[in-house]
C-alpha cells in the first residue's frame, strides 16, 4: 500500500540516519534507537548492561541534571519513556507539536552526553533488582526465558535481557561507561520523528544535535553460530499456577529471507485469531486448551515461530497429543487457499490497525532502518505477503514443522489442581438521533481505509442479579460464538475472511461492543455484528466452556500478587455492593450460570439506551443505515435494568493482609473516589490531573518512595468511576518486609493532598498532560469514539470531548485543591498488603 514510504530520509555525515513521517495531529513522536541490546554485551553479558543503562540515563546529562528531563516532558504536558531489547535500546517522546524541538534537543543529550551520576547507581541497582523479582513472578516471562535457554546454547539471546541479579549486583559505573564508549556511537544510531512537522526543519535540528557526535568502534563483535537441534528438545520448568502451559518453537529465516513471508502467513493461518486452524480444533471444538496462540518473530539476527498454549492438568497430555497431531497433518499439505486468503486479508487490516498509532509507526519505520536500511520494509513485506501462495506455504510447513528441530517447553503445577467448583476540529465528531431515536456519533477520518464501530449497552457488575456474579463476562465471552445461521466456526470464518475484529467487553457499570475491518468490507461486518446481535446462538457446549476458562481465570487471578491484593481491596472497601466482586467475580457463582440466564440477561442489557458510535473511513449516511440495522437487530421487550442500594464505606479503615507463593510485596491504598456520572462540575477531569499528577517518573509519589527510599520498582495511582462511586487507589510493588514503610509513605501523600494539595509546579505540568491527552484523544478516531459515546453513556453531552482542552485549562489550582480534599480529609477507605508467603522449612 506504499504508506510508510512517504517518509523523508536522510544520512548525516557521521552515519547518524534520520527518518521523518508527516501526519497531521496535535503531536509529535520522536524516537532514538541505539542498535545496541543484550546480545550485544559481551563480557559483561548477564549483567544487563543495557537496560541498567537505559536507566541510568534519566538520572542526569550535560544541561540536564538528575530528573530534569523527566521534568521537563511532563511541564510541556508530554511522555518520556525507554525500552531494551535484545538487539536495541529506544528512547522515546511524544510531546505537542511545537515542543518537538526541545524533545530532540533532550533526546541527544540523553544519548550523546549521560553522566552516569555515583550517588544514583546504587539506588537505580535496587529498583532494577526489584524489577527482576516482579519478572520472576510473571509465568509468561519465566516460559519464554525457558525456551530461548533451551533453543540456543551459545547465542547470547539465552540470557535474558534485564540480566541476572547476583551478576546486576556487581555493575560498576566504570563497566558502564567502557559499555556505553563502545556501542553509543553515531553509526549504531537511528532517529525518527513522526507526526505534524517539517521535514526540513528537523533534519536541521538533528544535524545542530547529532552532527558533532564522532565516529569510533566501528567493528562489531562476531555473534557465534548457533547449529539447530539435531533432535527434538525437551524442557520444563516448575511454577505453582492452576493452569499448566507448553511452549513449542522452531528456528525460522531471519529478516530479509525470501521465505519469511510464507512462514508468517503459516502460522499465521495455524493460530493467530478465533479462526485459525488450532485454535479452532483445540480450544473452541475439543476443548483441550484453555488459550493458545501462534508466534512469529525476530529477535536481532534470528528468528523463531511456534505455538504456546495452557490447559488444565488434566488436559495436557490429550493437548499435547492434538497438538502434535494436528501439526503433523498441516505439515503433509493440509492447509487450504481459504485459510490463507482469511489469513493474508486478517494480516492486512492488522497492518492498518497499527499505522493509526505515530507511536507503531515510528517504530515500525526504525524497524525497516535496521534490518533493510528502508523505512518502508514493513510495506514491502505486506506486499510479499500477498504475493505468496499456497505452495510456498505448504513447502515452508513441510519443512519447518517437522518436529525434530523444535524445542518443547512444559511448564508443570506443582500444587495440587484447585478443581472447579486532520479535518477542522467543528467536523472531527458529528451527533444525532435517528430514524429510531437513538443516538449516533460519527467521528470520520479517511486517512486510512479502516472503519471502527463502538457501541455500549447497559450490563456490568452494577446490574448483575444476586447469586450471578460475572454473568456480564459469561455473556461477553459467548456472545462472539456465533448468530443466526453462523454456527461458531462459520462465524469466525466469515469475521476473518471480512479482515474484521471483534471484541466483546464487560465492564462493572456495562457491556461493550468493538468491531474494526477494512473500508471496503465494513458492510459485511456490520451484518455479522447484527446477526450476533439479533440471534446469539449460545450454544450449550461453549456457555459450558466459556465457564471454565473464566473459572479457571478466576483461579488464577488469586496467584497474581496486584490483582489479588486488588480484588481483596475491592471487597474490603464495597462489602456487599456489587462492585466488590466487579473485578474478581465469584467462582461459585460462575458455576451455577445457565444458558437461559445468560440469554435472558442480554435481553435486558438490549432493552437499555442505544448509543452507536462510528469511525474512521465511512460516511454519516453508511453510520444512519447502519445505526438502524443494529435497531432492528436488538429489539427487546424486556424490562431492564434497576440500580442498587448505593454503596456504604466505613468510617474507619479496614486493613488486610494476603500472603502467596511469590517472590514481590504488594501495597495498596484504596479510597472512595468520585462517580462517572453527569454532573455540574469537572470532577472527572480534575480526577485526571490528580492522576497525572501521582503518575510518572517526575511525580513527587514516585521521587519519594522510588528515587530518595528505593523502595519501589513501580509505584503510582488509579481510580475508576462508574455510575456509583468509584476509587482512589494507591500502590506500590516492593522488596519483602518493606510494607509498613512502604504502606507509611503512601499514607504520608494521602495527608499531603488532604492538607495541602498539589504545588503550582506540580499542577500545571500535570494540566498540561491532560490538556495533550485530551488533544491526542481529537487526532484518533477511536479513541474520540471511545470517549463520546462512554460520555454520552453517562449522560454527559458527546460533543463536550471537542471542549475539554480548554475546559481542563480553565481550571485553577485553588478550585482544584479545594475540590480534591474532599476524598483525602480523614480518609477511611482499606489497607491491603500482599507478602510472600512463608516457605516450609
Amino acid at each position: 500500500m506504499g504508506f510508510l514510504s512517504n517518509t523523508v530520509v536522510t544520512e548525516l555525515d557521521n552515519g547518524v540516519r534520520l527518518c521523518c513521517f508527516h501526519r497531521r495531529g496535535a503531536s509529535v513522536e520522536l524516537q532514538v534507537h541505539i542498535a545496541t541490546g543484550s546480545m550485544h554485551e559481551k563480557e559483561y553479558l548477564g549483567c544487563g548492561l543495557s537496560h541498567f543503562l537505559e536507566h541510568m540515563v534519566f538520572q542526569g546529562c550535560a544541561g540536564f541534571p538528575g530528573r530534569s528531563v523527566a521534568d521537563e516532558v511532563n511541564t510541556l504536558g508530554g511522555e518520556v519513556n525507554a525500552y531494551t531489547s535484545y538487539d536495541r535500546t529506544c528512547y522515546r517522546m511524544q510531546l505537542p507539536k511545537g515542543s518537538w524541538r526541545k524533545g530532540l534537543e533532550m533526546l541527544s543529550a540523553m544519548v550523546r552526553f549521560p553522566e552516569f551520576p555515583e550517588e544514583r547507581f546504587a539506588a537505580e541497582k535496587e529498583v532494577i533488582l526489584r524489577e527482576c523479582e516482579r519478572g520472576n513472578d510473571d509465568i509468561s516471562r519465566r516460559v519464554h526465558e525457558k525456551f530461548l535457554r533451551t533453543m540456543f546454547l551459545k547465542h547470547p539471546v539465552r540470557v535474558p535481557v534485564i540480566g541476572f541479579k547476583e551478576m546486576i549486583s556487581g555493575v560498576t559505573r566504570e563497566m558502564m561507561a567502557d559499555y556505553y564508549a563502545k556501542r553509543y556511537t553515531p553509526e549504531r544510531c537511528v532517529v525518527v520523528a513522526a507526526g505534524d512537522l517539517s521535514a526540513a526543519e528537523f533534519f536541521e535540528s538533528a544535524g545542530e544535535f547529532f552532527s558533532s557526535w564522532k565516529r569510533s568502534f566501528l567493528a562489531e563483535e562476531l555473534i557465534p553460530a548457533e547449529p539447530l537441534p539435531v533432535v527434538t528438545r525437551e524442557s520444563s520448568l516448575i511454577y505453582p499456577d492452576p493452569l499448566e502451559r507448553l511452549f513449542w518453537g522452531v528456528r525460522i529465516p531471519g529478516a530479509g529471507s525470501a521465505r519469511l513471508p510464507a512462514l508468517e502467513l503459516l502460522f499465521g493461518v495455524l493460530g493467530s485469531g478465533d479462526g485459525s486452524v488450532l485454535t479452532r480444533e483445540l480450544v473452541l471444538n475439543k476443548p483441550l486448551a484453555v488459550g493458545l496462540r501462534s508466534f512469529c518473530y525476530s529477535l536481532g539476527d534470528i528468528a523463531l515461530a511456534g505455538v504456546s498454549a495452557k490447559a488444565e492438568p488434566s488436559e495436557m497430555k490429550k493437548l499435547k497429543s492434538a497438538l502434535a497431531f494436528e501439526l503433523e497433518k498441516a505439515a503433509d499439505g493440509k492447509i487450504s487457499a481459504s485459510h490463507l486468503e482469511r489469513e493474508k486479508g486478517q494480516q492486512y487490516a492488522d497492518h492498518l490497525r497499527e499505522l493509526r498509532d505515530i507511536v507503531c509507526i515510528a517504530g515500525e519505520i526504525a524497524s525497516g532502518m535496521f534490518w533493510n536500511n528502508t523505512p518502508d520494509a514493513g510495506d514491502k513485506f505486506l506486499e510479499n505477503l500477498r504475493k505468496t501462495g499456497i505452495e510456498e506455504v505448504t513447502q515452508a510447513a513441510a519443512e519447518f514443522l517437522d518436529q525434530q528441530h523444535w524445542v518443547h517447553i512444559h511448564q508443570h503445577n506443582r500444587q495440587e489442581r484447585l478443581k472447579k467448583s486532520v479535518p477542522e476540529k467543528s467536523r472531527i465528531l458529528d451527533c444525532w438521533k435517528n430514524k429510531s431515536g437513538n443516538t449516533v456519533i460519527h467521528a470520520p477520518d479517511n486517512q486510512l481505509p479502516l472503519c471502527s464501530f463502538f457501541m455500549v449497552l447497559p450490563g456490568g457488575a452494577i446490574f448483575e442479579p444476586a447469586g450471578k456474579s460475572g454473568i456480564t463476562r459469561l455473556l461477553a465471552q459467548v456472545l462472539p460464538s456465533g448468530g443466526g445461521k453462523y454456527d461458531e466456526n462459520a462465524f469466525l470464518r466469515e469475521l476473518d475472511s471480512a479482515g474484521a475484529v471483534v471484541d466483546v467487553s464487560a465492564g462493572a457499570n456495562s457491556v461493550t461492543f468493538e468491531l474494526s475491518a477494512p473500508a471496503r468490507k465494513i458492510s459485511r461486518a456490520m451484518k455479522l455484528m447484527c446477526a450476533m446481535l439479533a440471534e446469539p446462538r449460545f450454544e450449550q457446549k461453549v456457555v459450558e466452556r466459556e465457564k471454565m476458562r473464566l473459572h479457571e481465570a478466576m483461579i488464577s487471578r488469586q496467584y497474581d500478587p496486584v490483582k489479588a491484593g486488588s480484588d481483596r481491596a475491592m471487597q474490603l472497601l464495597y462489602g456487599d455492593h456489587p462492585y466488590a466482586f466487579a473485578r474478581s467475580g465469584k467462582t461459585e457463582d460462575m458455576a451455577g450460570i445457565t444458558r437461559d440466564e445468560v440469554a435472558g440477561f442480554f435481553e435486558n442489557c438490549k432493552s437499555g439506551k442505544k448509543i452507536y458510535g462510528f469511525g474512521g473511513d465511512i460516511t454519516a449516511a453508511e453510520a444512519e443505515k447502519f445505526s438502524l440495522m443494529l435497531d432492528a437487530a436488538m429489539k427487546s421487550d424486556a424490562e431492564g435494568f434497576t440500580f442498587p442500594a448505593m454503596p456504604e464505606f466505613s468510617s474507619t479503615v479496614r486493613r488486610d493482609t494476603v500472603e502467596l507463593e511469590r517472590e514481590q510485596t504488594v501495597v495498596l491504598r484504596m479510597l472512595p473516589g468520585l462517580s462517572s456520572a453527569a454532573s455540574d462540575d469537572d470532577s472527572l477531569e480534575m480526577t485526571e490531573i490528580l492522576h497525572q499528577a501521582e503518575n510518572g517518573l517526575a511525580s513527587t509519589l514516585f521521587k519519594t518512595v522510588r528515587e530518595e527510599h528505593a523502595l519501589s520498582y513501580s509505584v503510582g495511582m488509579s481510580f475508576s468511576a462508574g455510575f456509583h462511586p468509584g476509587t482512589l487507589s494507591f500502590y506500590a510493588m516492593t522488596a519483602a518486609g518493606a510494607g509498613k514503610q512502604v504502606m507509611t509513605l503512601l499514607n504520608d501523600e494521602i495527608r499531603r493532598l488532604g492538607e495541602e494539595g498539589l504545588s503550582e509546579t506540580e499542577f500545571d505540568a500535570a494540566k498540561q498532560c491532560v490538556i495533550f491527552d485530551a488533544e491526542k484523544n481529537l487526532d484518533s478516531p477511536e479513541s474520540l469514539l471511545r470517549t463520546a459515546v462512554l460520555d454520552a453513556y453517562y449522560g454527559r453531552p458527546p460533543l463536550d470531548i471537542l471542549d475539554r482542552p480548554r475546559r481542563v485549562a480553565g481550571i485553577s489550582l485553588s478550585v482544584f485543591n479545594e475540590r480534591i480534599k474532599k476524598y483525602f480529609t480523614a480518609p477511611a477507605g482499606v489497607e491491603v498488603t500482599v507478602i510472600p508467603q512463608e516457605k516450609e522449612s
